[in-house]
Protein backbone atom coordinates (compact mmCIF):
# COMPACT_ATOMS: atom_id res chain seq x y z
CA UNK A 1 0.00 0.00 0.00
CA UNK A 2 1.39 3.40 -1.03
CA UNK A 3 2.14 5.85 1.78
CA UNK A 4 0.04 8.98 1.79
CA UNK A 5 1.65 12.40 1.71
CA UNK A 6 1.01 15.21 4.19
CA UNK A 7 -0.94 17.02 1.49
CA UNK A 8 -3.17 14.00 0.76
CA UNK A 9 -3.89 13.49 4.45
CA UNK A 10 -4.66 17.17 5.00
CA UNK A 11 -6.91 17.34 1.91
CA UNK A 12 -8.87 14.35 3.23
CA UNK A 13 -9.19 16.12 6.57
CA UNK A 14 -10.46 19.27 4.88
CA UNK A 15 -13.26 17.32 3.22
CA UNK A 16 -14.58 16.38 6.66
CA UNK A 17 -14.01 19.85 8.08
CA UNK A 18 -16.05 21.38 5.24
CA UNK A 19 -19.05 19.36 6.43
CA UNK A 20 -18.67 20.63 9.99
CA UNK A 21 -18.07 24.38 9.66
CA UNK A 22 -19.70 27.21 7.75
CA UNK A 23 -18.25 28.12 4.34
CA UNK A 24 -17.10 31.47 5.74
CA UNK A 25 -15.29 29.86 8.69
CA UNK A 26 -13.72 27.31 6.39
CA UNK A 27 -12.39 30.02 4.08
CA UNK A 28 -11.14 32.15 6.97
CA UNK A 29 -9.64 29.51 9.26
CA UNK A 30 -8.86 26.40 7.21
CA UNK A 31 -7.93 27.59 3.70
CA UNK A 32 -4.73 29.29 4.96
CA UNK A 33 -3.44 26.15 6.73
CA UNK A 34 -0.65 24.37 4.86
CA UNK A 35 0.47 20.78 5.38
CA UNK A 36 4.21 20.70 6.02
CA UNK A 37 5.23 17.10 6.63
CA UNK A 38 4.07 13.67 7.64
CA UNK A 39 6.46 11.61 9.74
CA UNK A 40 5.77 8.66 12.05
CA UNK A 41 2.01 9.28 12.00
CA UNK A 42 2.42 12.93 12.94
CA UNK A 43 1.02 15.51 10.55
CA UNK A 44 2.66 18.92 10.84
CA UNK A 45 0.62 21.87 9.60
CA UNK A 46 1.59 25.52 9.26
CA UNK A 47 -0.64 28.43 10.27
CA UNK A 48 -0.12 32.12 9.42
CA UNK A 49 0.35 33.54 12.93
CA UNK A 50 0.32 32.99 16.67
CA UNK A 51 -3.14 34.60 16.86
CA UNK A 52 -4.39 32.20 14.20
CA UNK A 53 -2.94 29.25 16.14
CA UNK A 54 -4.55 30.37 19.39
CA UNK A 55 -7.93 30.95 17.75
CA UNK A 56 -7.89 27.49 16.18
CA UNK A 57 -6.82 25.96 19.47
CA UNK A 58 -9.72 27.64 21.25
CA UNK A 59 -12.43 26.92 18.68
CA UNK A 60 -11.49 23.95 16.48
CA UNK A 61 -8.83 21.84 18.17
CA UNK A 62 -11.19 18.95 18.92
CA UNK A 63 -12.39 18.80 15.30
CA UNK A 64 -8.87 19.14 13.91
CA UNK A 65 -7.46 16.38 16.13
CA UNK A 66 -10.38 14.09 15.36
CA UNK A 67 -10.15 14.39 11.58
CA UNK A 68 -6.37 14.10 11.53
CA UNK A 69 -6.42 11.04 13.79
CA UNK A 70 -9.11 9.42 11.64
CA UNK A 71 -7.13 10.04 8.45
CA UNK A 72 -3.81 8.84 9.87
CA UNK A 73 -5.10 5.44 10.94
CA UNK A 74 -4.04 2.95 8.34
CA UNK A 75 -6.80 0.52 7.50
CA UNK A 76 -5.02 -2.80 7.70
CA UNK A 77 -5.92 -5.42 5.13
CA UNK A 78 -6.20 -8.92 6.45
CA UNK A 79 -7.21 -12.31 5.21
CA UNK A 80 -7.91 -15.66 6.75
CA UNK A 81 -6.85 -19.07 5.54
CA UNK A 82 -8.41 -22.31 6.73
Amino acid sequence: MKEKTAEQIWNNCLEVVKDNVSPQNFKTWFDPIKPVKLAESILTIQVPSQFFYEWLEEHYITLIKKVIRKNLVQKADWNTTL
